[in-house]
């Protein structure tokens, strides 16, 4: 077995524990890594199963690095999965969408709204405020 395929069996584990019709839009990545999945028409990652490890090493634009990259972010989505049940938005009452971004050991809590723009997270200091800024550029 391939660096490549010992890298996709990591992914297929994770994407077992995760919603197959999860956005890729959800996973923090390279802007590189989400527009050159988008070209293949990936776009969720049941689709990153359905292309198979010699699908995904064939997409212009994916190679080790990416997949690296790809099986890091569902590795902390599965690590980071909590079901908020109660966390509705102040705005329009929808329910809103939980993520935990981790950076140098310290979590940054994300709340998105399912309809409508609004995003809420824990304030402590400026790093926060960079965690946010880098995450939804990602998604």
């Amino acid at each position: 077995m391939d660096q490549f395929e010992a890298i996709f069996n990591k992914i297929k584990e994770h994407c077992s524990k995760l919603d197959r019709n999860m956005l890729l839009d959800k996973l923090v990545l390279d802007g590189r890594v989400v527009r050159a999945l988008k070209r293949a028409n990936v776009r969720t990652i049941g689709d990153i199963l359905e292309k198979g490890a010699d699908g995904v090493q064939k997409i212009r634009g994916i190679g080790i690095g990416s997949c690296e990259q790809v099986e890091e972010a569902l590795d902390n989505m599965v690590k980071n999965q909590y079901e908020d049940l109660g966390t509705v938005c102040p705005h329009c009452s929808a329910p809103m969408t939980y993520f935990k971004q981790v950076v140098d050991d310290v979590p940054t809590h994300i709340w998105i709204c399912d309809d409508c723009p609004n995003v809420l997270f824990e304030f402590y200091g400026a790093r926060d405020l960079e965690v946010v800024r880098s995450f939804l550029r990602v998604t």
